[in-house]
């Protein structure tokens, strides 16, 4: 068990449909806003990775199942150690393709351009 202290929360993909008007079934007036993002105040004994203080993003790791069931054929948890150097072995050292930054929050933007290849695409 871990608890964080919330000071901000970020949109989705599905927020920024809804803010599109692409679902109708959303009345104007809703707050958006549910990935939450703060600060390790308590962890406990069978946490690993995680100490009080850490800034600490939501992580579904659920998605990264779903991408393996839509055919991605590689997977890093960007919160797990050694994450960079994970996709940087994946891409003989040279970053990948295309990231896509899906958060919203300057840590997660920071960690994609430092994985985009030369020339690669930042979404």
């Amino acid at each position: 068990m871990a608890d964080r202290r919330n000071e901000t929360t970020t949109i989705c993909g599905t927020d920024l449909h809804i803010l599109k008007g692409d679902v109708p079934a959303v009345e104007d007036g809703r707050i958006l806003g549910h990935k939450g993002v703060g600060t390790i105040t308590e962890v406990g004994s069978a946490v690993t990775g995680l100490t009080i203080g850490d800034r600490a993003i939501d992580v579904d790791r659920s998605r990264v199942e779903q991408a393996k069931r839509f055919g991605a054929t590689d997977s890093v948890v960007s919160t797990g150690a050694g994450w960079k150097d994970q996709v940087m072995a994946l891409t003989d050292s040279l970053g990948v393709d295309f990231a896509i930054e899906a958060v919203g929050i300057p840590e997660t933007f920071a960690m994609v351009l430092c994985i985009v290849r030369p020339a690669g695409h930042v979404a």
